[in-house]
């Protein structure tokens, strides 16, 4: 893992450029996922691993890649690009890193394309967020570090099996349909 870009003990910037006080901070890892840079908080974090061999699952969305057993349990493991809408231009390979978490309901893990490390962030959840109607399920808001804008992962909604959360089905079906009119 690199560094943190944050020079310890150094004010970190909010969007509005004022100071995050030192208890607005939380400790977030942060990744890249298909181009978009993302963290989550550390509480959530089970640990980071290598991709073992995966269960595949037929039928499931491309961005469900299979199920990882971890002891008793069975996790859903996803390709964060590609639940992001992010084309991956080379498949994952198995020394891709591999993040297992927890949400506040939901556990899984998701396959990163690279992690930068641990930072210190200013979270802000009011932030308008990727998406045209300013708003995207996936996420819980943007995150600053001083340098850095980091999109904020909601863990239960990015982890949900459901192709499109916080969308009613007809507007799931709807957008379901001009991605695949897009791809012929």
């Amino acid at each position: 893992m690199s560094e943190s870009i944050v020079a310890p003990g150094a004010p970190v910037k909010r969007a509005d450029g004022a100071n995050a006080p030192a208890s607005d901070l939380e400790t977030a890892l942060c990744f890249e996922a298909g181009g978009a840079q993302c963290c989550v908080r550390l509480p959530e974090i089970t640990r980071v691993a290598f991709l073992p061999a995966l269960t595949p699952l037929p039928g499931a969305p491309v961005w469900l890649a299979g199920l990882l057993q971890v002891g008793p349990d069975h996790l859903p493991v996803i390709d964060l690009a590609a639940r992001l809408g992010r084309v991956r231009r080379t498949p994952f390979s198995v020394d891709a890193p591999l993040l297992i978490c927890q949400g506040r309901q939901r556990r899984g893990a998701l396959i990163l394309d690279a992690v930068s490390g641990l930072r210190e962030v200013s979270f802000d959840p009011a932030a308008t967020l990727p998406g045209a109607d300013g708003r995207n399920p996936l996420f819980r808001g943007l995150a600053h570090d001083g340098a850095l804008t980091l999109l904020m992962l909601d863990l239960d909604q990015v982890l949900s099996l459901d192709p499109a959360p916080g969308r009613r089905a007809v507007e799931a079906f709807v957008i379901a349909e001009e991605r695949h009119a897009g791809h012929e």
